[in-house]
């Protein structure tokens, strides 16, 4: 998350006439992050989805992101099952909390979604599926969620789409 300042100066180079690539070269900003801010200036809102928050560790005496139950839940996936890697470029300093369930504990899944939820409201959390569905959305791929845990690509386009993507299964 970019600070009020980083923000600001990317909104004042963009009234100068910048592009929004360029200002995104120079201040590392991602395009579609100085489009929303342009968006949310244009339109008179604030420049943070939830401006009455303060970040946590930017206090006097940094504190536990609330609620803290979620957090320390969190803490624990991340201890016993997770990593911090980056995300996309490397020099924006942007890294991801990524954890890995395991099928054999039903539930885990959701409560960690819940719990991430709790704590960054805007964040997206995806799941194997998302991360699945969303790539063949990208291919162009037709697919049906059939229950809960199976994605079907069944249509003869879509699988001839998948197979030259991938290639056939044997």
């Amino acid at each position: 998350m970019y600070d009020i300042t980083v923000r600001r100066h990317a909104l004042a180079l963009l009234e100068q006439g910048l592009t929004i690539s360029d200002v995104s070269r120079r201040t590392g900003v991602s395009r579609g992050a100085l489009r929303e801010w342009l968006l949310r200036t244009e339109q008179g809102r604030e420049l943070y989805v939830h401006p009455h928050r303060v970040c946590p560790r930017c206090t006097a005496l940094p504190r536990p992101p609330e609620p803290e139950d979620s957090y320390a839940y969190l803490l624990g996936l991340y201890l016993g099952d997770g990593y911090i890697s980056p995300v996309g470029d490397r020099t924006k300093m942007i890294w991801a909390l990524r954890i890995a369930c395991a099928d054999a504990w039903p539930g885990l899944i959701e409560e960690c979604v819940k719990a991430v939820s709790a704590i960054r409201p805007g964040n997206k959390v995806r799941t194997i599926q998302g991360m699945f569905t969303g790539a063949l959305d990208r291919l162009g791929v037709a697919w049906a969620q059939m229950n809960a845990t199976n994605i079907s690509v069944a249509k003869r386009e879509a699988v001839a789409r998948l197979d030259a993507f991938v290639g056939p299964k044997f």
